[in-house]
């Protein structure tokens, strides 16, 4: 396939609805950057109170295996 040169001369065919419709894929991708923004801040405030609630049940896991612990302990007479 042979590379012809592009005639600057020559104006590619004119349509008027393009304008429109780039106009309207503008204006979208402006709502999906803002969407994609809200969303990124939403996660990090979920990430935040994931982690503080991870650390209270890891803390709720390991109370109730003492305990638990203690309780077969003490029904065995070990204590």
């Amino acid at each position: 396939m042979s590379a012809r040169p592009i005639d600057p001369r020559r104006r590619p065919p004119h349509n008027p609805l393009m304008e429109a419709r780039l106009a309207s894929l503008e204006t979208h991708t402006q709502h999906i950057v803002t969407n994609v923004g809200d969303l990124r801040a939403d996660v990090r405030r979920l990430k935040s109170r994931i982690d503080s609630h991870f650390i209270i049940l890891a803390g709720m896991v390991i109370a109730s295996a003492v305990g638990l612990a203690g309780l077969i302990a003490r029904g065995f007479h070990w204590l």
